[in-house]
């Protein structure tokens, strides 16, 4: 395996160590959601989470940011890393996050992810997601086995209103955003914000039931 400098050198491919606020603790790797099309069409929709994204935005005003996010989706989404070359993983809390900033493209970025999962048992990884179809099809296609320390979160489209995502029997979890008068109008119980990941630990460790409630910012 290559450190995060090497794998850096050699691929390209940024891995994010130094989060502020929230993941505070947590390192992670991203794409670019302005280079995906499935994120570009969702936040053109008003009802939806994607046209509140905090991602669109911060790369608007980061160049840094953005140019990184670029590199990391043309890499990530057309090589398939060779076992040897995968990065080892760290952070200070054991928690590592697939994508903070974009979403799935397609399968060779599924088998990006869950290899580098996997040859990192020591780390608690998770992956957010709208696109579960591109994880089913990467399973299928490649013969991929979900790794034991990857929690698959399937993030529900719309702002007060659950995707269950049934039919994908590796979603682990499911991420729900309400706005403050649908929250006190249901009695919604938020378990996600106000806090730190590092110190809640909900979606990393698989714990505290399927779903995760999250309070419009």
């Amino acid at each position: 395996m290559l450190t995060l400098t090497e794998f850096y050198k050699k691929y390209g491919v940024k891995i994010t160590t130094n989060h502020n606020d929230k993941m505070q603790g947590l390192s992670s790797v991203s794409t670019a959601c302005h280079l995906n099309r499935l994120c570009i069409e969702r936040a053109l929709n008003k009802a939806t989470i994607c046209s509140h994204c905090y991602a669109m935005t911060m790369q608007k005003r980061f160049q840094n940011l953005r140019k990184a996010l670029e590199k990391n989706t043309e890499i990530l989404t057309s090589v398939i890393i060779p076992e040897n070359d995968l990065p080892r993983l760290f952070s200070e809390t054991g928690f590592f996050r697939f994508e903070a900033f974009g979403d799935l493209i397609n399968e060779i970025q599924v088998v990006n992810y869950f290899n580098m999962a996997k040859a990192n048992a020591h780390m608690k990884c998770a992956l957010w997601n709208k696109n579960p179809f591109i994880i089913a099809r990467a399973i299928k296609k490649y013969n991929l086995e979900k790794p034991e320390n990857l929690v698959i979160i399937g993030s529900s489209y719309f702002v007060n209103e659950i995707l269950p995502f049934t039919k994908y029997a590796f979603i682990d979890k499911v991420f729900t955003v309400y706005d403050k008068k649908y929250i006190e109008e249901n009695g919604i119980e938020i378990n996600c914000g106000g806090r730190s990941c590092a110190s809640c630990g909900l979606c990393y460790e698989n714990k505290g039931g399927k779903h995760i409630s999250e309070m419009l910012k």
